[in-house]
């Protein structure tokens, strides 16, 4: 997607109009993995402007996941969203299928005695996670002198055809145990493994839940076993320390980019080459490693708006180069000031590290006194507890929560606006009310092209949800063919009978109902428009229906509901026509 011939199809497809979405599934991934280990996810955020740009505004980015914290949904936000133009959603759930054991042991050697000896005991599938190449090769190799033979391992290291193998192999059940690091899980979409087992200190309650999460997707009890030696602690945290560049580096890093960039035919743009060595670096070879670096800085920088990034081009065999425009020349180009500018936000990284270590450590410490379910709460804040048993539950005979809690859906007041008021003749109709009555024929209730000319009509008028019937594939095409598209200043939201489920708060705006004359069916659509008044007391509700429609759960007509005079579908539809077109004179 960043560059090439994929680039360049999008990039065309968006301009001719054909390209008004941009969905990213497990966004999380982007700020987890895309830091450094695979810095094009954070680049997508770069690749996107241009594609809005391309689609002349009217892309729509959507950015999905389960479970997400509020770290990393602050970052997407950041990368993602223009100003004032951002709607977070959030619900997060806890898995119930997972079962969680920790067992200590005081070194590595009573580890591997312990997991070696047991492990045939433990249900298959099953990842073993470790945090290092290194351990990942040793384990492998113990588990095969134990002779297991069903095992493989998994790496940043394994590349290319191996790696294609290995995914093809464990999703056909070639192996029953995969050694792994942390690389192993995106993009392996298996169902059925029943078992996770830590063999390492994962660097946050985040990384552990979800890896645990890998386990159980069939909705079948799983198994986690964390196992743990005082040496992990070590390891973690000299993983996550070496992951954050000292603002000394990035400043000397920073400095040998800028003084060998190529200057172009726009005075603060900058082409940037990925593969250049800090000055300490000077005369070695460079290696992937050295260009991550690279780029994770210029994502630094980027994100705190000290520069743009408008292009990254990479050719065949050669590595990366960026076209970026200085914003904050007068910072970025002396290292004092860039220093003073950027240690806060170091400051902050490495903050936030140590809390996540420090939490992971109390899971560790405090699992018998308090359930897991509280810890991934407190990482989760938008979730409720459910367990399925670890090491608290069982000693104090807790039941297993089963049983889910309805979700609480956190939407920001912000998005919620007041609706603009009703305007052209349908505003006398609500005149000192908050409801109108529409009455007509059943073909103009649901006739699809009927239909869609009264919805343009109301659309006019400032409604901007309707509760339409249910219509056969050709006929909801028809009418959707006649409503205003993604070029419309207005937005509004279309429902069927069948789709007005949708959770209430997530609508806004004046709403229009479509009667079907079905008695049963009339009431329930009864029962949610007031319902829809009571949640959003700024909005009028138009009742589509004829006036002597007997409402059964209300024991009364339409009429007699609706505090107001019923008026003709044919009449309101003439007024605002003939105002529609002395608006166009």
């Amino acid at each position: 997607l960043l560059n090439g011939v994929l680039h360049d199809a999008i990039m065309k497809a968006a301009g001719k109009g054909f390209i008004n979405r941009l969905v990213v599934d497990e966004a999380h991934i982007v700020i987890d993995w895309g830091n450094l280990f695979r810095t094009e996810f954070q680049f997508l955020s770069a690749w996107r402007k241009r594609l809005l740009q391309e689609s002349r505004g009217r892309l729509k980015t959507v950015l999905l996941s389960a479970t997400i914290t509020d770290w990393a949904a602050e970052m997407l936000r950041d990368m993602f969203a223009e100003p004032g133009r951002y709607i977070e959603v959030r619900g997060d759930e806890l898995r119930s299928e997972p079962t969680y054991l920790l067992d200590t042991s005081r070194n590595d050697e009573e580890r591997y005695q312990k997991i070696t000896d047991n492990i045939h005991l433990l249900p298959k599938p099953l990842i073993l996670y470790v945090s290092t190449r290194e351990h990942a090769q040793e384990w492998y190799d113990r588990l095969r002198k134990k002779g297991y033979r069903s095992v493989e391992r998994f790496t940043s290291d394994t590349q290319g055809e191996l790696r294609r193998t290995l995914v093809r192999q464990w999703n056909e059940d070639e192996i029953d145990i995969m050694v792994a690091t942390s690389a192993f899980g995106m993009g392996v979409d298996k169902k059925e493994i029943r078992t996770i087992v830590h063999c390492c200190m994962p660097e946050s309650i985040n990384r552990f839940y979800q890896e645990v999460g890998r386990a159980g997707r069939d909705g079948l009890a799983s198994l986690s076993l964390f196992s743990f030696v005082p040496e992990d602690e070590e390891i973690a945290r000299s993983l996550m320390k070496s992951a954050v560049i000292t603002t000394e580096k990035l400043v000397g890093r920073w400095d040998s980019l800028f003084q060998q960039a190529s200057r172009t035919d726009v005075a603060d743009e900058y082409w940037v080459r990925m593969n250049i060595q800090p000055r300490n670096l000077e005369g070695t070879r460079s290696g992937k490693r050295n260009e991550n670096w690279n780029e994770s800085l210029l994502l630094l920088l980027y994100r705190h708006k000290f520069i743009d990034i408008l292009k990254v081009e990479q050719m065949e065999g050669q590595s990366r180069r960026v076209l970026i425009k200085v914003l904050d020349y007068q910072t970025i180009n002396s290292p004092d000031l860039l220093y003073n500018a950027v240690e806060p936000y170091r400051e902050k990284e490495r903050n936030r590290i140590n809390e996540e270590l420090r939490e992971m450590r109390q899971l560790i410490a405090q699992a018998d006194s308090k359930c897991f379910s509280s810890f991934f709460c407190k990482m989760y804040h938008h979730a409720q507890p459910v367990c399925s048993g670890c090491p608290h539950c069982r000693k104090v005979q807790n039941d297993a929560m089963y049983v889910k809690s309805d979700i609480f859906i956190s939407c920001p007041k912000s998005t919620a606006q007041e609706p603009p008021a009703v305007c052209g003749p349908l505003a006398d109709y609500i005149w000192g009310t908050n409801e109108a009555l529409l009455s007509g024929t059943e073909q103009q209730r649901c006739d699809p092209e009927a239909v869609a000319h009264l919805v343009n009509r109301l659309i006019e008028a400032n409604v901007s949800l309707f509760i339409v019937p249910d219509m056969a594939a050709e006929e909801r095409k028809r009418m959707i063919c006649r409503l205003p598209g993604e070029e419309a200043d207005f937005y509004y939201t279309l429902l069927t009978y069948s789709e007005r489920q949708s959770p209430l708060h997530f609508l806004q705006g004046h709403a229009a109902v479509f009667y079907s004359g079905n008695p049963a069916r009339d009431s329930r659509l009864y029962r949610w428009a007031q319902d829809y008044q009571h949640l959003h007391a700024d909005a009028v509700i138009i009742h589509i229906g004829e006036p002597e429609l007997f409402i059964q759960d209300e024991g009364r007509t339409l009429a007699h509901l609706v505090n107001t005079v019923p008026y003709r579908i044919d009449d309101y539809l003439s007024q605002q026509d003939d105002e529609f077109e002395i608006k166009l004179l």
